[in-house]
């Protein structure tokens, strides 16, 4: 037989289960809920084909450059434009070989083309923009 439950004791019994399987505290919650979107990087010029969208922990003075020191699996050498979310005022450098090192090209604004950097990052950073 099934009790039908009062509302006061329907939000004690949902307390106790919540207690019974845990719930996340502060200290547990997900270091990455506050990322944002910085840009979206294309494998084609003029913002055509694949998409690979960077996020990242939002960019404030003082800070330290954040790191993608190897794209996700295909997106190696596979950049050739980059739309960027201004609203935050980020910069990205492209580097030419994994974790941060070759030469460099730093991005403050939409590129459409990347001309001689087309299919040629195969790492990143950003940060806050001067």
């Amino acid at each position: 037989m099934i009790k039908r439950l009062r509302p006061a004791k329907l939000v004690a019994a949902l307390a106790s289960l919540a207690l019974a399987l845990g719930t996340a505290s502060t200290a547990e919650a997900d270091p990455k809920a506050d990322y944002q979107l910085i840009a979206i990087a294309y494998e084609d010029t003029y913002y055509g084909g694949e998409a690979y969208y960077l996020y990242g922990p939002p960019c404030k003075p003082y800070s330290q450059p954040e790191y993608i020191n190897e794209l996700y699996y295909g997106w190696n050498d596979q950049i050739s434009s980059i739309d960027m979310n201004t609203q935050h005022k980020c910069f990205v450098v492209l580097f030419e070989h994994t974790w941060a090192s070759g030469a460099r090209k730093s991005i403050r604004n939409d590129v459409a083309d990347l001309g001689d950097w087309n299919d040629r990052t195969s790492s990143l950073s950003f940060t806050l923009g001067q």
